[in-house]
């Protein structure tokens, strides 16, 4: 799914608004989400899940294709960890 087909969803639901402003909403919610992970190290949504930070340390590892040793740096990285509700509704669709 692309923002193009949240904001095609967004205008179904909302019969109000051009898609261009629906374009806009999304745009804003993710750019809400975006800075509060920024920021605050975590965005939370209850009965859907949480995005948060994570510090990964500097570690040695492999080039794949040459097999070659190489250094992978320090970094942070965005994880994901979703709600039972939305498990449960992933699971029961499958």
């Amino acid at each position: 799914m692309k923002k193009e087909d949240i904001a095609q969803q967004v205008q179904l639901a909302n019969k109000g608004y051009t898609m261009r402003e629906c374009i806009k909403i999304v745009t804003a919610v993710f750019d809400c989400i975006a800075d509060g992970i920024d920021e605050d190290g975590r965005a939370e949504f209850r009965r859907f899940g949480v995005f948060r930070t994570m510090e990964k340390t500097a570690r040695s590892g492999r080039n794949p294709k040459t097999l070659e040793p190489a250094e992978i740096s320090a970094r942070r990285v965005v994880q994901f960890k979703p709600s039972k509700a939305l498990r449960a509704r992933v699971l029961e669709v499958q």
